[in-house]
């Protein structure tokens, strides 16, 4: 899950991705991906490995992204990008495992309390602003006269703030 989410991360960056597909489209392209990849993953146990993205072989990782990106050409033909679709997939089905496995009672790491609940998602949105905030900054260098650096910091405060005030109320 981590790593295809990483794998996500180095194809495009979240800024540049736009999806146009309704909740039943995504969720019909997130099960097409499910399968594939847990395909991918329970062959490479039965061949004794240990069944994680991080040590499949390159090519197997080429493999997989081009299945992921022919499912994703499928349901969204206005991407016209590869490397786009690809991390779109990579992405949405990366977040629903987190998801899943964040609200689920047991994983195979152990039981999930709701105090781990929390932890973990507080952890995610506090990834995703400080994702959000360099974002900002990476966009400000090409655009510059838009918008001032001060308002940049001035969000991405705001929103650790509000990180804050949700963390001290659990």
């Amino acid at each position: 899950m981590h790593t295809a989410y990483l794998w996500a991360s180095e194809l495009a960056d979240v800024s540049q991705l736009r999806i146009t597909l309704d909740v039943i489209k995504r969720t019909q392209l997130i099960s097409q991906i499910n399968e594939i990849l847990g395909h991918y993953i329970n062959y490479d146990r039965r061949s004794a490995g240990s069944g994680l993205f991080a040590r499949f072989p390159g090519a197997v990782k080429e493999i997989v992204l081009n299945h992921i990106d022919d499912i994703v050409r499928h349901y969204d033909s206005f991407q016209t990008n590869e490397k786009y679709r690809k991390s779109i997939g990579l992405r949405l089905w990366s977040g629903c495992l987190f998801s899943a496995k964040t609200i689920a009672l047991e994983t195979l790491d152990g039981p999930n309390t709701p105090e781990t609940r929390t932890k973990l998602f507080l952890e995610q949105i506090l990834l995703q602003i400080v994702i959000q905030f360099f974002v900002q900054v990476l966009n400000l260098h090409h655009y510059s006269k838009r918008t001032s650096s001060s308002v940049i910091l001035s969000t991405a405060f705001h929103q650790i703030h509000q990180y804050d005030a949700i963390q001290t109320s659990t």
